[in-house]
């Protein structure tokens, strides 16, 4: 499909982001309908935020982008905005505070406290300053240009935006990732059908490299993010319950399926190599394989598969003391667990979470092909973000301004 470009006379101006990747969950100044986009964009991949940009803009201008006049006027300096977040959080505090307090006297039949919840004035304090910390992320978009020595204006950048396909899947990018992903195409064979059935590209600000059009995700609602449950900086993601949750299922299936502890599967552990490719093949042997026992875990309660599963058990000899009947229990306790766990945007969760060949990965991170980097191998995610690939170890954006939160963060090596 030849490529679309849009046209720099309605391109707009503007940015911010954030340190990884994409937090799964809208940042505090993130709106409402901004935080919609992203959720379609994760789940259904780029047809479903095209046609949600059409609708707010009425074409592909990418105006959640642009700081408006009118915005310009309200967007708070960089140096204020942590201000506002903090006074933001300290009423959300006194609110979660007062709801207390109403609910205790209710449950001791008491009468309820003058003031129970926020006042009228004070909740339009927390919407009015929603609004502004969300100009203020458009307008982080124009400092993290800047500080990355980027001489482009953010319109000038955005205007960059393109429209093409890549494996025959729609994708918006910048010029810079189209070309990359270009040169990926040349290195996998056709036939491309199923190769790549969904992807997640161009975001509105807030999501790091993907709101500047430097980052792709492939399949995302079958290659999931996998958050390690003790990394320190894995509740940016999700809750710690859960990705231990999902963790341990994980673990129980690669213990019974190749007889093998946490410790040893080191599955959060990135793996090692002399360069970059030997990494990444590393990495992706890994996932196979656990991937694959995963699904084979899920089949192990079927009573066909009895003779298996006891072999699996006796294999498992002075490492796991379960019966194979104690075993039928756990896995059908772990189906429930891992099908029916809040939050995570990952789907057929039983046929495991590897859902792309290994041409594709190859050709995305190869020196010859794309380069880019994918946090399947790298885990600067807080774990292994499967989906993800991005230009930070070869495009010009090394680090994110964040100013409500007061920090530049850098993205991280390759």
């Amino acid at each position: 499909m030849q490529s679309v470009r849009h046209s720099p006379t309605r391109s707009p101006t503007p940015t911010g982001t954030q340190p990884d990747r994409h937090v799964a969950r809208p940042t505090p100044a993130t709106t409402h309908l901004e935080g919609r986009i992203l959720e379609l964009q994760r789940t259904a991949g780029n047809a479903a935020i095209t046609g949600l940009f059409v609708q707010r803009h009425g074409g592909t201008d990418l105006t959640s982008h642009t700081v408006t006049e009118a915005e310009q006027k309200d967007m708070p300096a960089t140096t204020d905005a942590p201000g506002l977040l903090a006074e933001k959080n300290k009423l959300l505090d006194e609110q979660k505070t007062r709801k207390a307090a109403a609910a205790a006297a209710a449950k001791a039949r008491q009468p309820p406290p003058a003031q129970p919840d926020l006042s009228e004035e004070e909740k339009a304090r927390v919407k009015e300053i929603d609004r502004r910390l969300a100009i203020r992320l458009k307008g982080d978009e124009q400092e993290t240009l800047t500080a990355n020595g980027i001489t482009d204006t953010a319109a000038q950048w955005f205007a960059k935006m393109t429209t093409t396909t890549f494996l025959g899947a729609a994708v918006t990018v910048h010029e810079l990732l189209e070309k990359r992903l270009k040169d990926a195409e040349k290195l996998v064979p056709k036939p491309w059908d199923g190769l790549v059935s969904s992807t997640s590209t161009l975001r509105p600000p807030g999501a790091s490299l993907h709101s500047f059009g430097l980052a792709i995700d492939i399949n995302p609602g079958t290659n999931p993010q996998l958050v390690n449950p003790d990394d320190p900086h894995g509740t940016l993601y999700e809750p710690r319950k859960q990705s231990k949750a999902i963790s341990e299922v994980i673990h129980r299936a690669i213990l019974l399926v190749h007889a093998t502890t946490a410790k040893d599967a080191a599955f959060w552990t990135r793996t090692t190599g002399a360069d970059k490719a030997t990494r990444v093949k590393a990495s992706y042997d890994v996932l196979e394989k656990y991937s694959d026992a995963l699904e084979t875990y899920f089949t192990l309660d079927q009573g066909a598969n009895k003779t298996k599963l006891d072999g699996l058990v006796t294999a498992l000899a002075g490492k796991d003391k379960r019966t194979a009947d104690e075993w039928v229990t756990q896995i059908k306790l772990d189906r429930t667990q891992i099908e029916t766990g809040a939050g995570k945007n990952w789907y057929k969760r039983t046929s495991g979470f590897l859902d792309m060949k290994r041409v594709v990965v190859e050709a995305l991170t190869s020196d010859a092909g794309g380069g880019l980097t994918w946090l399947g191998d790298n885990t600067i995610a807080s774990g292994r973000d499967i989906m993800h690939f991005d230009m930070r170890g070869v495009g010009p954006i090394k680090k994110i301004v964040k100013s409500v939160h007061g920090t530049t963060t850098p993205l991280g090596g390759d």
